[in-house]
């Protein structure tokens, strides 16, 4: 009897379901990054509608806190992701930060144009705060 070469149904099976764990394991992994990624973007733009927004309410000037690695508003304080990271400044270069920090005036608006540069996890997102206090964004791949 003459010897056969190939693989039989039963190792391309096993193959096959080996692959499939692998990628199994590898899927949640890679949705939970882009859900903590996705998470810091949403959470930043809802506090920054939040601080415009009781500046419009109240009628008064709110203080908007970011730093390298949170933001703060309120009471509320979110610390980034370690694999996140922020820069933000303004229409003249300045940098923005805790001891330099986003001011909305009375009616909502802001005295400068505010980018915010979010990257993490392979993607960058601008984040245009206008002086008219509405708010851009951009998603791009790094």
């Amino acid at each position: 009897m003459a010897k056969r070469s190939g693989f039989t149904l039963i190792e391309v099976m096993i193959a096959i379901v080996i692959v499939g764990i692998i990628v199994g394991m590898a899927v949640p992994y890679v949705n939970s990054t882009q859900a903590k990624y996705n998470n810091t973007i949403n959470n930043l733009i809802d506090k920054l509608n939040m601080a415009r927004q009781e500046a419009i309410t109240r009628n008064l000037t709110t203080t908007f806190y970011i730093d390298a690695d949170s933001f703060f508003y309120g009471s509320d304080k979110f610390v980034y992701d370690t694999r996140i990271e922020a820069v933000v400044y303004n229409a003249d270069g300045e940098e923005i930060s805790f001891e330099n920090p986003i001011l909305f005036n009375a009616g909502g608006t802001t005295p400068k144009l505010v980018v915010f540069e979010i990257s993490g996890f392979d993607k960058l997102t601008r984040i245009y705060l206008m002086p008219s206090g509405y708010i851009l964004k951009s998603n791009e791949t790094e």
